[in-house]
């Protein structure tokens, strides 16, 4: 029912739902969007996220413009070329940080050549 609530834009009987599933994170997370956005599809997009429906999210997102969110969502899936493609098409302003988190990720996995080129490719680019 959860679900449904995403699709018909349903955020009043979604707060239900997330507290009849014992979900308070998705219940705390939903409220704080709803505080920070006004736009509801953009809300129904942190509901679909908090319900584990990430490709119905990344659709909200997407379709509302909201490419910083698109961009969030793929890097912590750790989908970092999408990532990086969407950032570079849609968000410019975030590709520093978007390499730089890629290039820490890729340094906690031991990869320290590839973190050191990854961090250096927004400095390349802007030569």
């Amino acid at each position: 029912m959860a679900k449904m609530c995403v699709e018909a834009r349903r955020l009043d009987v979604s707060r239900l739902c997330l507290g009849k599933m014992g979900n308070g994170l998705g219940a705390l997370q939903l409220r704080l969007a709803c505080e920070t956005e006004s736009d509801t599809s953009i809300q129904a997009g942190h509901l679909a996220l908090q319900l584990g429906m990430n490709d119905k999210a990344k659709q909200i997102f997407a379709d509302a413009g909201r490419w910083d969110l698109v961009g969030r969502i793929y890097q912590a899936l750790g989908q970092w070329d999408s990532a990086l493609q969407v950032i570079e098409k849609h968000n410019r302003v975030r590709i520093r940080s978007a390499h730089y988190a890629f290039a820490k990720e890729l340094e906690a996995e031991g990869k320290v050549d590839e973190a050191i080129e990854q961090s250096q490719t927004p400095i390349k680019e802007e030569q």
